[in-house]
C-alpha cells in the first residue's frame, strides 16, 4: 500500500475516533459550562459570552478527561481495531486533544472578534 493510501485511510479512522468523542465530549463540558454559568451570572454579574468562552475552553479539557475515563470503562475493545489498523490508543487521544483544542480556541477567537465589532 502506498503511503498517500495509508493516510487516508488512517484520516478515516482517526476523523471516526474524533466523532465518537466529540459527542460525548461537547455534552459534558456543556454541563459543566452551565452549571459554572449559573453560579458566575449571580455571583458575579457575568454575562453570557463569558459562559460560552468557558464552554469552549471546558470541551478539550474537562469534556476530553470525562470522555477517555468513559471510553477506558466501556469501550476498551475499540482500541484493539484502531492497533490493527497501525494506530496506538495515545495517538488517537493525542490527535484527538490537538484538533479539539486548535478548533475551540479557533472558535473562540471567532466569538470574541464578533463580540468586539458589535461594541
Amino acid at each position: 500500500m502506498d503511503s498517500l493510501q495509508r493516510w487516508k485511510t488512517q484520516y478515516r479512522f482517526y476523523r471516526t475516533f474524533f466523532l465518537s468523542t466529540l459527542k460525548f465530549s461537547v455534552l459534558v463540558s456543556f454541563l459543566f459550562a452551565s452549571m459554572g454559568a449559573i453560579t458566575f451570572i449571580i455571583l458575579y454579574n457575568g454575562n453570557i459570552m463569558d459562559s460560552v468562552k468557558l464552554w469552549f475552553r471546558l470541551i478539550p479539557t474537562v469534556g476530553l478527561g470525562f470522555d477517555y475515563i468513559y471510553k477506558e470503562l466501556t469501550r476498551k475493545e475499540e482500541y484493539f481495531f484502531y492497533y490493527n489498523q497501525g494506530i496506538g490508543k495515545y495517538q488517537l487521544w493525542i490527535v484527538t486533544f490537538i484538533v479539539m483544542f486548535i478548533c475551540c480556541n479557533l472558535l473562540n477567537q471567532i466569538i470574541e472578534l464578533c463580540t468586539q465589532a458589535l461594541k
